[in-house]
């Protein structure tokens, strides 16, 4: 198969990624997932989150995050490619760190 040259948008395109950790006692559930759904769905960027071997649209639904199976102490890979992609994985580093405590919009 060949391969497409890159484009200069495509070349210039930002990404970030960020190793986190599951910390919090109930690991990623319900609550955890909708809270990174609606952090996830502020940036423009594309937002996967890694664990194993599946990988899972940040910006998709509870039950496709609940489906990684990420329990406490696992690890999961945070991925962004586009314009916001180093805010991105930072934002959602937090909240893994903040044990999904989401901060309104003042």
């Amino acid at each position: 198969m060949k391969q497409l040259p890159k484009t200069p948008d495509m070349a210039d395109e930002a990404k970030a990624t960020r190793n986190v950790t599951v910390s919090n006692r109930e690991g990623f559930h319900l609550r955890a997932a909708t809270s990174l759904i609606l952090v996830a769905r502020r940036f423009e960027a594309n937002i996967s989150i890694v664990k194993g071997s599946l990988t899972v649209d940040a910006k998709s639904t509870p039950l496709q995050l609940l489906g990684l199976g990420a329990f406490q102490g696992d690890q999961v890979l945070l991925e962004a490619n586009g314009q916001d992609a180093e805010q991105a994985v930072e934002t959602l580093a937090n909240l893994f760190d903040s044990h999904f405590q989401v901060e309104e919009n003042r």
